[in-house]
């Protein structure tokens, strides 16, 4: 890590060499996990300068990836550094510099800080919040390009890692029902993933995740009518039964549709008590 960061403090500007580094790092991180912590002062205004470089996509693609991969080592001992974090995720994804490709990633990697640092994920939730809701609203016509297509796919199952991460986050949380403003516009957008005829194996088991978190995280059968919707249980059979998805998905489905049933027989008994 010591080579890593003087060859970094030696090159020029615009030379390539931190692709090669920042993936090194990365690797470095993922090894040594909560000991990675002792490098980030010394290596984080590499990372900052990385994610605020709009004038070269590829190296900004790698520093957002470069995020998660850190955010996932240190977990809680991240939290200093995701101020700086969140406020240039946040102007990239504001950019009109950057390609859309990289919201996504983005969006994902808002799932892996708030996974990482539990329920202090407050001071962002309100804005992430916002952006996820925003995000969700991006539809294709009919005469939409297939990039188009895979766009809007990848781009929903970002914005499904993202509340994953959230909901994870505040989980068995005492402060959870902070979260009860943003339930009814994630089932939205899980009716929006149920109507489209284009979806990934990705998007539909990041969609189980949320159903099942979403289960987990109010487990008293507060949302039990809007886990009785039709298309609710439509995408858990889709997930849990087709041949074509492999035996992830279909462990997540399995656990989703148990989730379910365990909110509907909850509420059930309720009112029959």
């Amino acid at each position: 890590m010591t080579v890593l960061l003087q060859v970094l403090t030696t090159i020029p500007p615009k030379s390539s060499v931190p692709d090669t580094v920042f993936a090194t790092v990365g690797s470095l991180a993922s090894s040594l996990e909560a000991d990675f912590l002792k490098y980030m002062e010394p290596f984080s205004p590499f990372l900052y300068n990385a994610l605020a470089n709009q004038e070269e996509p590829g190296l900004c693609a790698m520093a957002i990836g470069l995020v998660s991969d850190i955010t996932r080592s240190l977990g809680e001992k991240v939290q200093p550094f995701c101020d700086a974090f969140m406020n240039h995720l946040l102007n990239n994804l504001r950019s009109n510099n950057l390609s859309n490709q990289l919201k996504p990633a983005i969006l994902e990697t808002f799932g892996d800080i708030a996974q990482a640092i539990g329920s202090h994920f407050e001071t962002y939730l309100s804005v992430v919040a916002q952006v996820l809701q925003q995000a969700s609203a991006v539809t294709a016509s009919n005469d939409v390009s297939y990039d188009m297509i895979d766009y809007i796919v990848s781009l929903r199952e970002g914005i499904m890692d993202a509340w994953g991460g959230i909901l994870l986050a505040y989980k068995g949380a005492p402060n959870v029902n902070i979260l009860q403003p943003y339930v009814e516009s994630i089932f939205q957008l899980l009716h929006l993933v149920a109507q489209e005829p284009s979806r990934s194996e990705g998007l539909l088991r990041a969609s189980m995740g949320v159903i099942g978190d979403l289960a987990e995280a109010f487990p008293n059968g507060e949302y039990a009518s809007f886990f009785r919707n039709d298309f609710v249980s439509a995408l858990i059979r889709e997930a849990r039964t087709s041949r074509e998805y492999g035996p992830q998905t279909i462990e997540t489905a399995r656990w989703a549709r148990g989730q379910v049933k365990r909110q509907i027989g909850l509420a059930t008994a309720a009112s029959m008590s």
